[in-house]
């Protein structure tokens, strides 16, 4: 983690846009060095001036007018000093502010993104674009600051549903801490700090730290229990009727990823869920998990193996698991 960075995020995690910085401010987190990069690139853009500072010059610390003339001149007025005008150096009475919009183009530019970063709302949250690793694909947005999570929340789930891509990963500024409750794969997390470092040629990109973040957080197979579309590396398979057999034994050994379950557990699961709809003339669970199995192949097709398969648990119960494919 860069602290530099550390502490800027956990200033825009906390902060109302536009986050503004006195130079004092910057150069207790930066490096000069630092500075110079960012205000390069314009994600540090200069905001005017302060337009009064304490008085050095009197012991009482009173107020006294700054007058910037140009950035290379500049003074402050003390009307009771023998020398009112007392030379400065606009520099260190700059203000500053982030520049969301540039630094999100930065951002989307380090991921290789193809679009536009877009805000969804205001300055707080933003959809920067669909980015794949090693054939994982994601929906990535940039939460800068916690206002509106329901909000939030409806934004991603709009996003899944104009896609065939369904894993989200949210980048975040500070370590404040989410819960999306209603947004299925649950979202994957990263702090910038994590992904950003200042190298001499300022800002890069740590693009192993995300591809490794994505590639061992997400599952590539998502059964969406809201509807029963099943999705396979993003592509959809099919759908399972809701409240049908087959999305009962699917849901029962997705809410148990890679575990193995004994047939009982999978068909008390169904019944459960079925009700008074469960088979009640069933007298063999191996049987009957099969012919659940048989359908749900004839409905996805055979790439149902590639995440599904017959096993036994560790005491050598016959069981089935839904396990992560490669």
């Amino acid at each position: 983690m860069d602290s530099s960075l550390s502490k800027i995020f956990n200033r825009l995690d906390s902060s109302f846009y536009p986050c503004e910085f006195s130079y004092a401010d910057l150069i207790g987190m930066l490096s000069e060095r630092e500075f110079s990069h960012l205000r390069k690139d314009d994600i540090l853009r200069q905001n005017g001036y302060q337009t009064s500072v304490r008085c050095d010059a009197c012991l009482d610390g009173h107020l006294a007018e700054v007058v910037i003339i140009s950035t290379d001149e500049g003074y402050f007025i003390c009307n009771r000093s023998m020398e009112p005008k007392t030379p400065i150096n606009p520099l260190l009475y700059s203000q500053w502010q982030w520049n969301l919009p540039v630094f999100m183009k930065k951002i989307g530019k380090g991921l290789q993104l193809s679009v536009d970063p877009k805000p969804l709302s205001e300055s707080d949250f933003w959809y920067l674009g669909i980015k794949t690793f090693n054939r994982m694909s994601v929906l990535v947005f940039y939460l800068r600051r916690i206002v509106e999570t329901a909000k939030y929340q409806d934004f991603m789930i709009a996003q899944q549903t104009g896609s065939s891509v369904k894993n989200i990963l949210i980048l975040k500024s500070g370590d404040s801490s989410v819960p999306w409750l209603n947004i299925q794969p649950p979202p994957l997390f990263l702090s910038l700090e994590d992904l950003l470092k200042f190298e001499k040629s300022g800002i890069v990109f740590n693009l192993k730290q995300i591809k490794d973040v994505v590639t061992t957080g997400f599952r590539n197979i998502f059964f969406d229990e809201r509807n029963g579309d099943v999705v396979l590396k993003s592509s959809t398979l099919g759908n399972i009727t809701p409240s049908s057999p087959e999305y009962f034994f699917l849901s029962a050994l997705w809410r148990s990823f890679d575990i193995p379950l004994t047939h009982q557990q999978i068909v008390t699961y169904m019944d459960e869920g079925l009700g008074e709809a469960r088979d009640k003339n069933k007298k063999d669970d191996s049987q009957y998990c099969a012919t659940i199995k048989s359908k749900i192949v004839s409905k996805l097709g055979e790439d149902v193996d590639k995440f599904l398969t017959a096993t036994r648990t560790s005491g050598g119960l016959p069981a089935y698991r839904m396990f992560n494919p490669r």
